[in-house]
């Protein structure tokens, strides 16, 4: 944009040195090449292209007198450039005609002026550019720091609280399941010596009681072991056990599908990868879970080739295929291109899927 005003002034001021003379035909035909070269020069930024355009005007202007007026405008890219083997040109057809050379000569600097402080003007702007862009790499840096940092702390917060429910569940089902155990071998080896009959009726709801409380504690226990498997977790943690193999996992599950369907995609994995492992040439192992509105969805795709082993008919597979249609699901293999297992389990209630 400044290179624009910066012609538009010169313009003026060549136009204001042509009213001083006679304007004729040829002034008025020279003002408007002057003008399109300019322009052209303006839109195509190629050495050759506004070179050769501004020295074709200044021999034009050697022949028609005429041009001289609009020579500085013509040239203006030249100084912009700094190309001094052309530029010095440009005062040569003022030469041929004296009577022209001082105008000529106040628009050559004009022109030198307008060309010198639009390239420092340029410079400044693409330093301030340059210093923009880094300050906003900078600050994607810092963000994507901050995002980082703030899953790493989650994670561990995450993993903290399931360390958390783990110990709680290995206290419940030492301390207080023994001895809720040590309280029904004692009920019964009392209802077995007891001859009162008044005493029956109440020893028999003793151990009744018992019992229950006996059923909630190991159901407190299994929920608390079940809420503390993290799926994603485990999945991570299989790539060290595979150096050979990179595993790119794409997880998209929430935090409440069901335990049996978290345990089954958790079989699965672990079975595929390490058939992978024994019985192909991948390097590479795609794992991509999805939870959608009505289906869970596993997809296991690898880079290798296909044994014999793996044709689809092996224990370890129909395992899978098992555990699949257990919970509703379908399981289907593809050998092409490396191997492929694509599983769809349905969405249930939580009583259902706990209840499997």
């Amino acid at each position: 944009m400044n290179g624009v005003w910066n012609r538009l002034a010169l313009w003026l001021c060549c136009l204001a040195a042509l009213s001083t003379g006679k304007i004729d035909t040829e002034c008025v035909i020279g003002m408007l090449a002057a003008i399109a070269v300019s322009s052209v020069s303006m839109c195509f930024d190629r050495r050759a292209v506004y070179t050769a355009l501004a020295v074709v005007y200044l021999f034009l202007c050697a022949a028609f007198p005429g041009f001289i007026w609009m020579a500085p405008l013509a040239c203006y890219e030249l100084a912009y450039r700094r190309e001094e083997r052309w530029l010095s040109a440009a005062l040569l057809p003022a030469l041929l005609h004296p009577e022209r050379l001082g105008i000529q000569a106040v628009a050559f600097v004009l022109m030198l002026v307008l060309a010198r402080e639009a390239r420092s003007l340029d410079g400044a702007q693409r330093k301030y550019r340059l210093l923009e862009d880094e300050y906003s790499e900078l600050r994607l840096r810092v963000e994507r720091g901050q995002r980082e940092t703030a899953l790493r702390q989650d994670g561990e917060i995450r993993v903290a609280m399931l360390s958390e429910r783990n110990r709680i569940a290995r206290e419940i089902h030492d301390n207080v399941g023994h001895l809720l155990s040590r309280s029904l071998l004692q009920a019964g080896a009392l209802r077995a010596i007891n001859r009162q009959e008044n005493l029956k009726e109440p020893l028999e709801a003793l151990q009744g009681t018992l019992n229950t409380a006996m059923d909630s504690i190991r159901q407190s226990v299994h929920d608390l072991k079940d809420e503390a498997f993290d799926l994603e977790a485990m999945l991570r943690a299989l790539a060290p056990e595979y150096p050979g193999i990179t595993l790119n996992i794409d997880y998209d599950m929430t935090e409440g599908a069901p335990r049996a369907l978290k345990y089954c995609f958790a079989a699965i994995v672990r079975e595929a990868v390490t058939n992978t492992a024994k019985h192909s040439d991948a390097t590479r192992i795609d794992l991509v879970l999805r939870e959608h509105p009505a289906i869970y969805q596993l997809l296991i795709q690898d880079n290798g080739t296909v044994s014999a082993a793996s044709d689809g008919r092996g224990m370890g597979l129909e395992s899978m295929r098992e555990r699949v249609e257990s919970l509703g699901g379908t399981l289907s293999i593809r050998a092409e291109n490396g191997f492929r297992i694509f599983a769809v389990i349905p969405k249930q209630s939580r009583r259902e899927a706990g209840s499997r």
